[in-house]
């Protein structure tokens, strides 16, 4: 039996809300709206060559990601980091949504899983139902529960947080902001289908958004799976 894991009890309650066509798009974005980047690949040769060093004496290059949501810059930029000279990357990665927050550190943990523990084809197919899927298996499920033990303990323990993800720093986050992402993971821990019955929630936004082409529904996806997304590549 699938499993939900709810993007938060605030996005619940404003999807809950959404009336007409216009608003039924939703008030957060899960995705972004471009291709993945190699972010030394799209700087110019003329700022990497001012880099300062840092204490190891490694250039430094320092990324300001404004909401990127998702985090695919991060990771293509680490994957294709044995292309380019050795340097330190700082990414510093701003949200208006916590919940953004706490995807980005979920995609981060996962792709930073030991190849002991989880192999390549599992942990791209793991990434790929927890990025794109709103119900998702029990072991996945599993998984999504046992990090959020994990992450409650990192938003509410700064020192446990160091000793076990150094690669990440929290300490620009207020207190308040670290309670909604307590309680964030802690949804996720134990989701609650009153709280967030999604197939509901998705059938209304759907009828929102297909109006009088509700009852065609599955025409109206195909016809915008042929003739738009294919046609983009």
């Amino acid at each position: 039996c699938p499993s939900r894991w709810g993007r938060g009890p605030r996005e619940a309650a404003r999807q809950a809300m959404a009336t007409g066509a216009g608003s039924s798009f939703g008030t957060t974005c899960w995705w972004g709206f471009s291709p993945a980047l190699d972010l030394q690949r799209e700087c110019l040769e003329s700022s990497m060559a001012h880099l300062y060093l840092s204490q190891d004496d490694l250039p430094e290059l320092n990324i300001l990601l404004v909401g990127s949501v998702d985090g695919r810059h991060v990771l293509r930029t680490m994957s294709q980091a044995h292309r380019w000279p050795r340097r330190r990357i700082n990414f510093y990665i701003v949200e208006n949504n916590l919940e953004a927050l706490g995807r980005q550190l979920l995609f981060l943990s996962l792709a930073l899983e030991s190849p002991e523990k989880m192999g390549l084809q599992e942990k791209s197919e793991m990434f790929l139902e927890l990025l794109g899927n709103s119900l998702i298996r029990s072991s996945t499920a599993a998984y999504l529960q046992e990090k959020s033990d994990l992450f409650v303990r990192y938003a509410t323990d700064p020192d446990f947080q160091q000793r076990h993800l150094g690669a990440v720093d929290m300490s620009a986050l207020k207190f308040k902001e670290r309670d909604q992402l307590e309680g964030i993971f802690q949804f996720w821990r134990h989701p609650d289908p009153r709280a967030f019955p999604i197939a509901r929630l998705w059938d209304l936004r759907v009828r929102q958004y297909l109006g009088a082409r509700y009852d065609a529904r599955r025409g109206v996806c195909d016809w915008d799976l042929t003739m738009k997304l294919h046609e983009r590549g």
